[in-house]
C-alpha cells in the first residue's frame, strides 16, 4: 500500500481526474502508515486545521484495516469518524453528468448522515449544543434535508426537502456547496474533531469532484480531517 498526505494549502488542483498527479510515496510497514495518519489527526486537533489524506492501494492490501485503526484513535479523542463509499456501475444521476457514475454526492451525503447520528448519540449532546449547531447551520441545512434525512434535529425549521437534482444549475450549486461547508463547520469543534472517510473515490461523480476541489481551497473549515481511499 502507499499513502499520500496533502494539506489543504498544498493540494493540487485536479482536472481530468481528482487524484491526477498525486504520486503517493510508499511507506514500509503498517505501523508507519498508521503513524502517518495519526500524526495528521493530532495536527488537526492541535492546530484547529483542515487537512486531506489520500490512501492508495490495490484491493486486498489492507486499506480498510488501516482506516479502522485510525478510527479507534479518533474515538479515544472524543472525535467523530463518519464514512461514505462510492460504487461502480450505477447509472443514477446519469442525466446530470456525461459520465455514467452514480447519484451525485452520494458518498458525501452518506457521511453527513453518519455524522448526524454520531452527534445525536454522543454523551454530551444536549439542548445547548443542539442550539449552537442550529445557529451555525441556519437555513443552509434545508439544502441537505432531502439527502440527509436525519438532519431534522439540527434545523431551525421543518425540512423543506429542496430538490438536489437541481444542483446542475450554477446558482443552486453555489447554495448547495455553501450548505455542505456550513454543515461541516457546524458539526465539527475542538472538543469533537471530525474525520470524514470516503472510500473508493476512483468512482466519484463529477459533482463530488467539484465539491472536493472547493473544500481543498477553503480556509474556513477547522478541526476536520478528510480521508479518501482509492485504488
Amino acid at each position: 500500500m502507499s499513502i499520500a498526505i496533502s494539506s489543504v494549502t498544498d493540494a493540487p488542483c485536479y482536472q481530468d481526474e481528482f487524484f491526477k498527479g498525486l504520486n503517493p510515496k510508499p511507506i514500509a510497514g503498517r505501523r508507519d502508515e498508521l503513524f502517518q495518519l495519526t500524526e495528521v489527526f493530532e495536527r488537526v486537533k492541535s492546530n484547529n486545521s483542515f487537512e486531506v489524506v489520500l490512501v492508495h492501494g490495490e484491493s486486498g492490501t489492507g486499506k480498510t484495516s488501516l482506516i479502522s485503526a485510525l478510527q479507534e484513535t479518533v474515538l479515544l479523542s472524543n472525535g467523530f469518524f463518519c464514512t461514505g463509499k462510492y460504487f461502480q456501475n450505477s447509472n443514477v444521476g446519469q442525466e446530470l453528468y456525461e459520465e455514467p457514475y452514480q447519484e451525485p454526492y452520494s458518498a458525501i451525503m452518506m457521511a453527513f448522515s453518519d455524522l448526524c447520528d454520531l452527534t445525536l448519540q454522543s454523551e454530551d449532546f444536549d439542548s445547548d449544543r443542539r442550539s449552537k449547531i442550529q445557529e451555525k447551520l441556519g437555513s443552509d441545512g434545508q439544502w441537505l434535508a432531502r439527502s440527509v434525512t436525519n438532519i431534522s434535529p439540527f434545523l431551525l425549521e421543518e425540512p423543506q426537502f429542496l430538490n438536489i437534482s437541481e444542483v446542475k444549475n450554477d446558482t443552486v450549486f453555489s447554495k448547495f456547496k455553501a450548505a455542505c461547508k456550513t454543515f461541516i463547520c457546524a458539526m465539527s469543534s475542538k472538543e469533537h474533531p471530525v474525520v470524514i472517510f470516503l472510500d473508493d473515490i476512483q468512482w466519484l461523480d463529477a459533482g463530488s469532484r467539484e465539491l472536493f476541489e472547493i473544500f481543498l481551497h477553503d480556509n474556513e473549515m477547522e478541526n476536520v480531517m478528510l480521508v479518501m481511499a482509492y485504488r
